[in-house]
């Protein structure tokens, strides 16, 4: 494994200061001097910008104060940035890093595509000294300018950075990774509307982004280049939880890769589990989790969410000598245009501009040999991880194996077709079946079961509902709610002893039923004290 941190140059003085010369057959085509150690894969590698509008939602702010309503006929608009393997013309020449913070758009995002590139250049330009600025965006980087995409279908990887993290954030490993066979889209953070651009971390703001990346993924799946089975989704930092919301959200998604996440941390884990779409049982991509030690910077980490991905193979990674904002292209820009340390009371021992640029390299490679393993096949891919992990000091790795996905849940209309076809006890069995095999999870849809004999009562079809009923109730047999239902199939089916006997039972349950509010627990005392007045009186 190369040593860390080789990749020295002086912007001022246009040189290249590394003790790694470059063979001989390199200079014919150089190797980035921002990708440092990292080597390129087999493919050229495409660079172009897609741009649309999201017509369900707005963008312009329609309602301003002294005005009337004026309605946003165009919607939101959205940028992405991608990278493909390519085939570029002979005579086309690479692009610099300043091409990635320049911006060409269509006259309809001309706005838009301004003030992107007024925060990309201002973020770019904040990682070196003043006159250094114009020299860095002068470096040349591995892509092309919009060459025609090589033949064939190639996995698609969505990357989110961090918060209002410009393009260039991970542009290095966007080229990396598509230089091994991967189409790899960057979504930029944009606010909820023209007058807020910046996004903000609210769950506003989250879902806003989310459904920016949504929208990436709706359009560039129907791309020739994209296999739309074959799908991952990238996060570092904020952005890193909007990767595991997309895996919950949508089970194309085959594996999910964290740069220090955001949802790891102990202050912050509650941003994910707070969100109201997370759903752990629904993780069943792949994961893998790359993040600094415990104790860097003072952080520390809180990955108990994660551990509870049972339906997931999950892969944790932790690197020393490396910090939050340095798993991005700003570790490399740093360490290779040598950058003076941080303030010494933010630095941690052991810390150089070296360790966090070879920290973020391994990153990059050990994001590969996942993306191989679990997208691609290849069983020699978690090899390489494995080796990738051993070769930075005090790095460490974890696995967690996924349990079996169990069968879902029988359906509603699955189990009123096999009680009508078999009998009660034939749709009990299968209930019972599922609660055994999968004991985590819910055994039937109770409300959509009974949503559904709700449904059979209106259309008369009194027996039928009766047992979608009967088999909520099998399932939840502590739910006064369930008795409720089940003593309104009986009274519709005109079966009153046994409706009464139902209310009857709601009625002793209610007052302590955990699953329900107070308010609810009221309604049915009140509901079911009114409905026995009409009950004969036991003898």
């Amino acid at each position: 494994m190369p040593p860390l941190g080789r990749c020295l140059i002086s912007l001022a003085g246009l040189c290249l200061l590394t003790p790694c010369p470059l063979r001989a057959q390199e200079l014919a085509l150089p190797r980035p001097v921002l990708w440092c150690d990292l080597t390129p894969g087999p493919f050229a590698v495409g660079y172009r910008n897609e741009w649309g509008h999201d017509l369900s939602r707005t963008w312009r702010v329609t309602r301003r104060a002294g005005r009337g309503f004026t309605p946003d006929s165009v919607g939101r608009p959205v940028r992405i940035s991608i990278w493909y393997p390519a085939i570029p013309n002979a005579k086309a020449s690479r692009m610099r890093l300043g091409d990635y913070t320049r911006i060409k758009a269509p006259a309809e995002f001309a706005d838009f595509a301004r003030r992107l590139e007024a925060r990309d250049s201002d973020e770019v330009s904040s990682d070196v000294r003043p006159n250094e600025v114009a020299t860095l965006l002068a470096l040349q980087m591995l892509a092309f300018p919009e060459p025609s995409p090589a033949p064939g279908r190639f996995p698609l990887v969505l990357v989110v950075g961090g918060l209002n993290a410009e393009t260039t954030g991970q542009a290095v490993l966007a080229e990396f990774l598509a230089s091994y066979g991967y189409v790899v889209a960057v979504v930029a953070w944009t606010g909820v509307n023209e007058d807020q651009f910046d996004a903000i971390r609210t769950q506003l703001g989250i879902e806003t982004t989310m459904r920016d990346v949504e929208l990436a993924y709706s359009r560039l799946r129907a791309r020739s280049d994209v296999d739309p089975a074959r799908l991952a989704v990238m996060g570092h930092s904020l952005g890193g939880l909007i990767a595991l919301l997309a895996a919950m959200r949508n089970e194309n998604v085959g594996a999910v890769v964290g740069f220090d996440a955001t949802y790891g941390f102990s202050a912050s884990a509650d941003v994910l589990t707070s969100y109201y779409g997370f759903a752990p049982r629904q993780m069943k991509a792949a994961l893998l989790d790359v993040r600094k030690a415990a104790g860097e910077q003072g952080v520390e980490n809180d990955l108990r969410a994660e551990h509870a991905f049972i339906y997931s193979d999950r892969t944790f990674v932790t690197l020393r000598h490396i910090r939050h904002s340095e798993f991005s292209t700003y570790s490399l820009i740093s360490s290779a245009t040598h950058q003076p340390p941080i303030a010494p009371e933010y630095q941690t021992p052991g810390w150089t501009r070296a360790t966090a640029s070879g920290g973020y390299q391994h990153a990059i490679r050990m994001s590969l040999d996942f993306l191989d393993a679990k997208l691609k096949g290849q069983p020699s891919g978690l090899t390489r991880l494995a080796a990738e992990v051993a070769a930075p000091p005090g790095a460490d790795i974890t696995t967690e194996a996924a349990r079996p996905v169990p069968p879902l849940p029988p359906s509603p209309t699955e189990l009123i077709a096999l009680a009508k076809a078999k009998g009660f006890d034939a749709a009990a069995q299968l209930i019972d079946h599922h609660a055994r095999a999968a004991p985590d999870d819910a055994p039937v849809d109770a409300s959509a079961l009974n949503g559904l004999g709700y449904s059979l009562m209106g259309q008369k079809q009194f027996a039928d509902a009766v047992t979608a009923f009967h088999l909520v109730l099998l399932a939840y047999p502590t739910s006064a709610n369930a008795f409720d239902s089940y003593g309104d199939g009986l009274s519709a089916a005109g079966q009153t002893a046994g409706a009464c006997a139902a209310y009857g039972r709601a009625l002793t349950l209610a007052p302590s039923d955990s699953t329900l509010g107070p308010a609810d627990r009221a309604e049915i005392v009140r509901a079911e004290t009114e409905r026995m007045r009409s009950c004969p009186k036991a003898p």
